[in-house]
């Protein structure tokens, strides 16, 4: 199990990781600077892994908001001016 935990550690890029693993592995101390650092190194471990779904959602999202208005701004303009514009360019 420690050669796991370790391994994990490494990989959040956690500094001292004996240090780190010694003081998460002490049942009789609270040192919340250890979990600190390891949560620190959890969310810069995630960061490029949630970026990238956010920026598709997001993509999408977009996509679908400039159809939706362009639509709507369309519509806007035939009912102003009149006629049969199918786009505003």
């Amino acid at each position: 199990m420690s050669k796991k935990l370790k391994a994990l550690l490494e990989n959040f890029g956690v500094e001292n990781i004996d240090e780190v693993y010694d003081a998460l592995m002490d049942d009789e101390t609270d040192n919340q600077e250890v979990l600190d650092s390891v949560l620190s190194g959890a969310q810069k471990y995630a960061r490029p892994f949630i970026e990238s779904e956010l920026s598709a959602n997001f993509s999408d999202e977009r996509k679908s908001h400039k159809g939706k208005y362009m639509k709507e701004a369309v519509l806007i303009a035939n009912k102003t001016f009149g006629g049969d514009r199918k786009s505003v360019v």
